[in-house]
């Protein structure tokens, strides 16, 4: 960022890192990694999930509105397979 006379300020990376998506808090992880277990022991592939993925974000997104579909589909690939 800037100086101020130029109108650019100088913001954390948190700070940016909030706004843009991208923080999953530790509540908002095991509330996912809860719900993919369920979905999983359930007996739900993962081709099913990333076809209702949209979906299943617009819910989610509901409750935890700075989570990117990005940040959710970044997390299932990552715990997906040791579930």
């Amino acid at each position: 960022m800037a100086d101020n006379n130029n109108g650019f300020i100088d913001l954390d990376p948190k700070i940016l890192d909030a706004i843009s998506g991208g923080v999953m808090t530790q509540d908002e992880e095991n509330t996912l990694l809860d719900n993919l277990k369920a979905i999983k022991s359930m007996g739900i592939s993962l081709d099913t999930i990333w076809q209702q993925l949209p979906a299943f974000y617009d819910i989610y997104k509901s409750s935890y509105p700075n989570i990117t579909y990005e940040d959710v589909e970044g997390f299932i690939k990552k715990n997906w397979d040791s579930l």
